[in-house]
């Protein structure tokens, strides 16, 4: 969660473009588009949107299009590169993985496509949307937020430290320092083969340090919630980590009652 206000004027007084990664925040909290500037937002389908993985919703402005025909030239929506390469001029950039010039055709006049669409993925991601809709974004962005105090009120409770700063926290994802004298791949595989319950680990020189807990889209509920606490506490006691127990799950409960959210 960036505090992005201001940098897209900034940006654009120096001529560069703001290209935000928002894969866990779309479908959880608000990303304003167009009000912070961003030219160009990158989702993803697998996070908050519920919607199995393999797509990347993207959105770009004009300024992010100019950049990239500018790369090449394009006459009667085909590229005509190969002439003017033999003509000594500065050969195009070409990619045929992510290219966007030749994305951006298949909603040209003349929808042309370079590969065959993944339509099943097209359909899963409508529903997706349809869903996120249908139940409301601001009810949907609440929803996230209750059910992460509640996750992060019985995290606290049970004596865990979150990692980072709290001002600029996702409501999505909860990062908990791996207490000092616990395995936490041990935690982890005891939570995944004795709950059925995967939390993630982390990279680089966080490996071994935290864990990640995710509250996304579908799972981000009050049951998910209460079982993730009650088992990340039962394994830390297995585990030889003193904690108060019970307590975990009493403060999630206290925040759900003082919200009026019911079962």
């Amino acid at each position: 969660m960036q505090p992005l206000g201001g940098i897209g004027a900034v940006c654009r007084e120096v001529d560069a473009l703001l290209v935000v990664d928002a894969v866990a925040t779309i479908g959880g909290t608000a990303v304003d588009t167009d009000a912070w500037l961003l030219d160009v937002v990158v989702g993803g389908t697998q996070k908050c949107l519920s919607i199995p993985s393999g797509m990347a919703p993207l959105t770009y402005n004009d300024r992010a299009e100019r950049k990239l025909l500018a790369r090449k030239r394009i006459e009667r929506g085909l590229r005509i590169s190969v002439e003017e390469d033999r003509a000594g001029q500065e050969a195009p950039i070409r990619s045929n993985y992510l290219d966007l010039g030749q994305l951006q055709d298949y909603w040209s006049p003349h929808r042309l496509n370079h590969h065959t669409e993944m339509t099943s993925m097209l359909y899963a991601l409508r529903e997706g949307v349809r869903i996120a809709l249908s139940e409301g974004l601001e009810a949907r962005f609440s929803r996230h937020r209750l059910h992460e105090s509640a996750l992060t009120a019985g995290l606290s409770a049970m004596g865990l430290e979150l990692f980072g700063d709290p001002a600029n926290k996702m409501p999505m994802v909860a990062c908990v320092v791996v207490p000092e004298g616990v395995d936490g791949e041990r935690v982890r595989g005891m939570l995944l083969h004795g709950f059925g319950i995967e939390i993630a680990g982390a990279f680089g020189p966080l490996k071994g340090k935290i864990w990640r807990i995710g509250t996304m889209g579908y799972s981000c509920r009050q049951t998910n919630v209460l079982h993730t606490l009650g088992a990340l506490e039962a394994t830390l006691l297995r585990c030889g980590f003193r904690l108060p127990a019970g307590e975990a799950v009493q403060a999630a409960l206290g925040v759900y009652e003082r919200s009026g959210f019911s079962c």
